[in-house]
């Protein structure tokens, strides 16, 4: 009770998820307070409101990863339907389902107050406030290579320049993998005067769950071709055809005479005959085939690296090995 002419102010406080929609009778709006002034017998109407609270998931995903969270009770089936409200005192199981490939990596926000971490399962007790809840879907783990390569004894190798060396190279089948693998190789920095790789074999046939191997050659010098150039056969036959009458004079005057000495004679002219034309041949460059001459090169000091390359012929996957190589 109050006395004639006061002031008194009231005030509106919702409770229990409730909300306040107004004033009647003696106060009027929305606001939550209320000024009165007594003047006689007063009466004022405060309304509130139930009010259901919300529960919202977000779903987030990294690379290519993707799923799908869904509720026991209708509302949840996100993406889509990803926020929905419930009376207090609901309780919602939330499920997250992986995509094909994709693995769920846990739930965050508000969801980890209930316990629910990185269970695919996450029940949530609704009370008076709304929740909001996160759940992670990463992309497909890579697939596991078929096989393993591998350099051995070692993967690191000192040369000197001009110098040679060798070291084994295996492949090894995993979960009954089998084809025809392809094997290469290349020498950064990729410079003129750089060590040369060799792989022998270059292809090997790897059998379910079986090892093969091949053998990689590194050479810290090159080799430089010079090649003399071809004999120009027309020029010696004119050459040969200039010279040819000096010794047919011979064999003419051989065969003029009839006595036994001179017989002997020609015989002898015509061995001088042959031993000329085969000299004179020669001098001029005989068949006309190139010779080859080479010159070796030695690598530069330094730091390179070899990468192996093996790529399956039929399933087109790849596997690299590297060898670093100090020549001195």
């Amino acid at each position: 009770m109050f006395d004639p002419g006061i002031t008194v102010t009231l005030t509106a406080a919702p409770v229990n998820s409730s909300i306040f929609t107004g004033w009647g009778q003696g106060c009027s709006g929305t606001s939550t307070t209320c000024q009165v002034t007594i003047s006689q017998n007063t009466p004022v109407t405060a309304n509130f409101a139930a009010v259901n609270p919300t529960l919202s998931v977000t779903i987030n995903n990294t690379g290519i990863g993707t799923g799908t969270i869904t509720s026991d009770v209708t509302g949840i089936n996100c993406p889509g339907s990803c926020s929905t409200t419930y009376p207090p005192g609901t309780v919602v199981t939330l499920t997250a389902a992986p995509g094909s490939g994709s693995t769920f990596t846990g739930w965050s926000g508000e969801a980890n107050a209930f316990g629910c971490f990185t269970s695919l399962s996450c029940p949530i007790t609704l009370g008076a406030s709304s929740v909001q809840v996160i759940a992670g879907f990463n992309e497909p783990p890579p697939l596991p290579p078929p096989f393993d390569l591998t350099v051995s004894p070692s993967a690191t190798l000192n040369l000197a320049t001009g110098g040679s060396t060798a070291t084994g190279v295996t492949l090894l089948s995993v979960d009954g993998f089998t084809d025809t693998v392809n094997l290469s190789c290349s020498v950064q920095p990729a410079a003129a005067n750089a060590p040369t790789c060799l792989l022998n074999p270059s292809s090997v046939n790897l059998g379910a769950n079986q090892a093969a191997s091949s053998k990689l050659t590194i050479n810290a010098f090159t080799t430089v071709s010079l090649k003399q150039a071809p004999i120009d056969l027309n020029r010696t036959l004119r050459a040969l055809a200039l010279a040819f009458p000096f010794p047919g004079f011979v064999v003419l005057g051989a065969v003029s005479r009839s006595t036994l000495a001179r017989k002997r004679r020609r015989v002898s002219a015509l061995l001088g005959l042959l031993v000329f034309l085969a000299l004179f041949v020669v001098s001029c460059g005989g068949g006309g085939s190139s010779k080859s001459n080479g010159s070796t090169n030695n690598s530069a000091p330094g730091q390179y690296t070899i990468t192996v390359v093996a790529t399956g012929t039929t399933a087109q996957v790849q596997q690299t090995a590297v060898v670093t190589v100090t020549v001195q």
